[in-house]
């Protein structure tokens, strides 16, 4: 099934064919096949109660079971609570991996759970928990840098403001 690649530029001068074309080429660099492309423009604060555009891409890949790649999380998700929700119900309730085109470490943990490592049951089980903690702990760590990457953005924006009325 065709992975979904979402793009979100935040500002008019900001073009999407950059995050495109590495996403594309991702896709296929991981053997996901061509993707198809929804593009979205806008903040992420004066989008984030209304997306239409990614609110399509979620429902779509929930109703298909198509994986979504996103350049980086932070082009999705501002909110780091938001964030590790979304991927727990996509992974875990779905069966929908998540990608980043720029931060792949969420996945080589998923990749990890449901693995045999031993002949021994106990040992399996002991080592899909620790995994799991593991997978819990690396979807809050890019959970808060998405949110300290927002926050980062903000105060930039700020302080041009700022200048640009001195």
């Amino acid at each position: 099934m065709k992975p979904i690649l979402y793009l979100r530029t935040s500002t008019k001068d900001q073009n999407p064919e950059l995050q495109k074309k590495e996403g594309i080429e991702f896709c296929v660099r991981m053997g996901l096949g061509e993707p198809e492309v929804f593009s979205e423009k806008g903040s992420a604060y004066k989008l984030e109660k209304v997306r239409p555009i990614w609110e399509g891409v979620v429902k779509l890949a929930k109703k298909e079971k198509r994986d979504i790649v996103v350049w980086k999380y932070d082009r999705a998700f501002r909110n780091k609570v938001g964030f590790y929700k979304f991927m727990k119900v996509m992974f875990e309730v779905y069966g929908t991996k998540v990608y980043s085109v720029t931060e792949p470490s969420i996945l080589s943990f998923w990749e990890m759970l449901g693995k045999s490592y031993s002949e021994d049951p106990i040992m399996n089980e002991l080592m899909g928990g620790i995994i799991r903690i593991f997978w819990d702990f690396v979807i809050k760590q890019a959970g808060e840098q998405a949110e300290e990457e927002s926050r980062k953005k903000s105060q930039r924006v700020r302080l041009e403001i700022g200048r640009a009325h001195v």
